[in-house]
Parts: C-alpha cells; sequence; structure tokens
C-alpha cells in the first residue's frame, strides 16, 4: 500500500462527515492551524466581581471538546484582558464555550468575546457569579457560594458553571484573503 493512500484515509477519517466533504487539500493548512483561541474577556464593574481564582474555559466544537483551559485569574474590575488559549485538538467550528470558578473567590464576567479559525465570536449569557460550590458554605450558610460579598441570590445567580451560547460570529479576512501578520482587534480601544 503506498504512502499516500495511508495519508489519504488518515486525513479523511481524521475529517469525519460532514465536513469532511467541505474541506480538500489546499484547506487542509487551515483545518490543523485551527488550534488556538484568543479569548477577549472583560469583568464587571460590580463590586467584588474581580477574582484572583483560577477561571478555565472549555470549547465545544461540531467534531470534538477542548479544556478546561485557564484563562484568568480578572484581577481588577472592569479590565479588558486578552489570553492566547492553545486548544488539545481540532474541534471543528465552535458550538459553545463553558466557563469555570476553580476557587470560592466569586468572579463576575460582562463580556467575553473571542477569535477562532478566522471568525470572532460574541456571546450571549445570563448574568452570572462564576463560582464554586462549597458544601461547607451550603451546611453554614445556606447556598453553599461565597457569602455576604454579592447580590442576593434572586438578584445575581451563581454558577459553577456558565454556558456562553454564540450570538454573532463575523468572518474576518483582509483583502487578499489572508490574515496580515500584525493583525489585532481592539475591543473600546484595549
Amino acid at each position: 500500500m503506498k504512502i499516500e493512500s495511508v495519508l489519504h484515509f488518515l486525513c479523511w477519517a481524521w475529517l469525519a462527515p460532514p465536513l469532511h466533504a467541505a474541506f480538500d487539500g489546499d484547506h487542509l493548512d487551515t483545518i490543523l492551524s485551527a488550534t488556538s483561541v484568543e479569548m477577549i474577556v472583560t469583568t464587571s464593574w460590580t463590586m467584588y466581581s474581580d477574582s484572583d481564582n483560577n477561571i478555565e474555559a472549555t470549547f465545544y466544537g461540531e467534531l470534538s471538546t477542548s479544556g478546561p483551559h485557564e484563562i484568568g485569574p480578572f484581577i481588577e474590575r472592569g479590565q479588558t484582558l486578552k489570553q492566547n488559549v492553545s486548544l488539545d485538538r481540532f474541534i471543528g467550528p465552535l458550538q459553545y464555550i463553558t466557563l469555570q470558578n476553580r476557587g470560592f473567590n466569586g468572579w463576575l464576567p460582562s463580556r467575553v468575546n473571542c477569535v477562532y479559525n478566522r471568525y470572532y465570536y460574541t456571546f450571549n449569557f445570563p448574568k452570572t457569579w462564576v463560582n464554586s460550590f462549597d458544601y461547607d458554605r451550603f451546611l453554614e450558610e445556606g447556598n453553599g457560594y461565597e457569602p455576604r460579598v454579592q447580590q442576593k441570590e434572586n438578584e445575581i445567580n451563581s454558577a459553577e458553571f456558565v454556558r456562553l451560547d454564540i450570538q454573532s460570529s463575523i468572518k474576518l479576512n483582509s483583502l487578499t484573503g489572508a490574515k496580515p501578520k500584525n493583525f489585532q482587534i481592539s475591543v473600546d480601544g484595549h
């Protein structure tokens, strides 16, 4: 059996249907390079919304999942941070992202955007404290989340995971169709 035949078989087996029909050999370099995400995350201005805990993101695509990946801490209220994340594997077209807090200091995001595979994504998600549930706090204080420093549960929910659904996506192209070397996206002047 020829090496080319084995390689052809492995590539087509890896690109599971229905996507393999949309990509040919000329686009394989684009597919293989789509393993990084630039996260653009803004913390709320709400009191105590910053956190020195590790905030993690998991990326869910049409073909696979990658993560969790550390994207924080976010130690200043109102701050917008950019973080490049190297994915574990090619995930296919992005479907949604989840955020998780690995500590007990709640964090309140106000905006999350990302650039992945030449698309700029904005996300829709409920205003929610990203916070770890603590069983001891549940027994002592009733709700299991960080006490006395954030709004009541009926004002803003707390959750261990927050799902970010895609609100919109924009394909990024230059006039030549390729991404320029010094390409950057500015969010509110940052």
